[in-house]
């Protein structure tokens, strides 16, 4: 199942784990276009603790709207004691998300 108008995040619901395989560059106009679709799956998903998994392979650039969700979703990830992992980070990427200090609070490999 595809979430945006130009299916920019591929979704797949196992069983304990949410993926989120994005396929787009997620500036602000891609990133606002998911968001809502992506709050809503974690927010409604009816696994026990599922992991949620953000796979960034198809990414070389994020704005601060995508660090935004990728904090909003570590953040419900632990107050539901549930993993969350980015995974497949370009290098890039990779350092964004070390930058702002995300690699302290979040798996990203």
């Amino acid at each position: 199942m595809y979430l945006g108008h130009d299916e920019q995040v591929e979704f797949q619901e196992e069983e304990h784990i949410l993926l989120f395989k994005f396929n787009k560059r997620m500036d602000t106009v891609h990133t606002d276009d998911v968001m809502n679709d992506i709050q809503k799956k974690i927010e409604l998903s009816q696994r026990d603790k599922p992991a949620i998994v953000f796979d960034l392979g198809n990414v070389d650039y994020i704005c601060s709207s995508f660090l935004r969700l990728t904090l909003w979703v570590a953040k419900q990830a632990n107050k539901n004691h549930e993993e969350f992992e980015i995974k497949n980070t370009k290098y890039d990427v990779k350092k964004i998300f070390q930058y702002v200090g995300f690699d302290k609070i979040m798996t990203i490999k």
